[in-house]
């Protein structure tokens, strides 16, 4: 959201209910090709608006997703890549399982879609890619080192 007011605060959601024995809390942070999400984004949201603005947007998400993830506990988390749920649901389903002690879960492979080829050959992709440098990336250095591989 580009009002940070109206965004959910992560770490507030978990000090709610982490002594809640009822609840089952888990967090999974799902990172994508950061040109493939800004450009779904901007498409389903606006695109009438600059793509810059669209890109901002993204970069301030993530870099408050980056924050507030280093304030809970690590066996509270799993940090995946979109690509990797694409190509092997069930991989992710097992390591789900492990980390969230959530057993009883299945995953429908036929729910899930890779990132449309499209984005890379899109007119605003190399605008993207320059202004998601690797200094900028870096911002994102915490989620980058949690990405679980399966």
């Amino acid at each position: 959201p580009l009002n940070c007011l109206q965004r959910h605060d992560i770490k507030e959601f978990y000090d709610l209910f982490k002594n809640n024995s009822d609840v089952n809390l888990f967090f999974v942070v799902c990172l994508r090709d950061i040109v493939h999400s800004t450009l779904s984004a901007w498409k389903r949201f606006d695109t009438f608006s600059s793509i810059a603005l669209t890109a901002k947007t993204q970069e301030d998400s993530l870099i408050y997703i980056n924050s507030q993830m280093q304030l809970l506990p690590e066996d509270g988390f799993l940090v995946a890549e979109y690509n990797s749920i694409c190509q092997n649901v069930k991989g992710f389903e097992k390591i789900f399982k492990a980390k969230s002690r959530m057993k009883d879960i299945v995953f429908d492979p036929r729910g899930v879609h890779p990132s449309s080829a499209n984005h890379d050959d899109h007119h605003h992709a190399p605008f993207l890619r320059n202004f998601f440098d690797r200094k900028r990336l870096s911002q994102f250095s915490f989620l980058q080192s949690k990405i679980e591989k399966f």
